[in-house]
């Protein structure tokens, strides 16, 4: 028994287990840019089986919801930035701080190169400022419980799946390892099978914030970094295919760094959270499915139960 679906009047045919991913595929808000590539993909990938399977998300906006109570989340370092146990003056410095670079950020006549830079001297700036004004490591769990962020529904089946499957699940952050910490203990649990590789406060023997991890994680040279985290990266060896979740420019080229990535099987899903008719174009150049809109994990639970037997 075969489901055929059919794109830019071509057949291709799904084995009959993908019944769930066929249909998900139709949704409204889910786009594809190759239905036949990544047909061939999930095909690899459920051939292989899960322990051949490893998953890579980015956090803020992916893992994250882009709006939250009716207004737009906070990223990791934005529940620190908005927090109201930081003084006005730091809430005023860290404003002026992204007024400044975010727009370099998004720029589209501005050069990788310059807007790379432009990140570095972004993340510096803030981190600097978190230093002065001393955050403290005790405070992190207040700052997360006010703020206004939350995991996407249906994260929480996410997560178990593949726990429950021993699919390692690298999150993979441009923000705060602490804040990234605290909200999967808040809002979910810590994974028995989750890594979290971020920026990391370091703390005096106060709890005050006297630093920060090295090298400097920021939203264009995640793929540049790897080498620096080959501890964590050490389950990569043995599996050779990647479900990679992300919602910038940036977030497709993650794995990019990691020995031997090359010859993997990635199946890249982007949540186009904002922007869709400016942005859809070019996230189609670099995802294989586009989420439009700031939807739930819905799509990407239904990916894995396709690509996963029911059973562990």
């Amino acid at each position: 028994i075969h489901i055929v679906v059919i794109n830019s009047m071509r057949r291709f045919a799904f084995p009959a287990v993908q019944d769930g991913i066929k249909i998900a595929l139709q949704w409204a808000h889910v786009r594809v840019r190759d239905m036949e590539s990544l047909t061939r993909k999930i095909h690899k990938v459920t051939t292989s089986g899960p322990a051949q399977l490893m998953v890579f998300a980015d956090f803020d906006m992916t893992l994250t919801s882009f709006c939250v109570n009716r207004r737009k989340g906070c990223t990791s370092y934005g529940v620190i930035e908005d927090s109201s146990l930081m003084p006005e003056s730091f809430r005023e410095e860290i404003l002026q701080v992204k007024n400044k670079y975010y727009p370099i950020e998004v720029a589209k006549d501005v050069s990788l190169e310059q807007r790379t830079q432009a990140m570095v001297n972004w993340w510096k700036t803030s981190n600097g400022l978190i230093v002065k004004y001393g955050v403290k490591r005790n405070d992190i769990r207040e700052m997360v419980a006010e703020a206004n962020i939350a995991l996407r529904p249906n994260s929480y089946e996410v997560f178990c799946l593949l726990e429950q499957h021993s699919i390692p699940l690298y999150v993979f952050s441009a923000g705060l390892a602490d804040v990234i910490h605290q909200v999967f203990l808040q809002q979910s649990r810590l994974w028995t099978n989750m890594h979290i590789i971020s920026n990391r406060l370091l703390y005096d023997e106060t709890g005050v914030t006297k630093g920060f991890s090295e090298p400097l994680i920021h939203s264009f040279n995640k793929h540049h970094v790897t080498e620096f985290f080959k501890e964590d990266f050490k389950e990569t060896v043995n599996r050779a295919n990647v479900l990679l979740l992300g919602d910038s420019q940036g977030d497709p080229s993650m794995t990019d760094g990691i020995n031997g990535m090359e010859s993997h099987s990635i199946i890249k899903i982007g949540f186009l959270n904002h922007d869709v008719d400016e942005l859809l174009s070019r996230y189609m150049e670099l995802y294989d499915v586009v989420l439009t809109g700031d939807g739930d994990m819905g799509f990407v639970h239904t990916m894995l139960q396709a690509l996963l037997p029911t059973t562990a």
